[in-house]
């Protein structure tokens, strides 16, 4: 299972629930993604989620994540960027 990912078994179903914790540096190419003025290159992104995993050796996943992204005032202006995503997997 990759670093960050905790495991609970919930027998006998044989799913797994799964919470994920992260962070670290990005960089991105431009400082304006869409409409959004990020302010600097440089951001830092933080994330939390959960969901579940299934099916032979947890092959298939759904997973809820929720991630901040900002610039941690290295730049100006600091608006931040919060996201929301739904993953669905089939692992090979």
């Amino acid at each position: 299972m990759p670093d960050g990912f905790y495991s609970i078994s919930l027998p006998p179903a044989r799913r797994s629930l799964v919470f994920e914790v992260g962070s670290g540096p990005v960089y991105l190419s431009k400082a304006i993604v869409g409409v959004h003025n990020l302010g600097n290159k440089v951001q830092f992104r933080s994330h939390i989620g959960w969901g579940f995993l299934w099916g032979p050796n947890d092959r298939f996943a759904l997973i809820y994540r929720y991630s901040h992204t900002s610039n941690a005032g290295l730049g100006h202006p600091n608006p931040g960027l919060n996201v929301q995503t739904l993953h669905m997997e089939r692992r090979f």
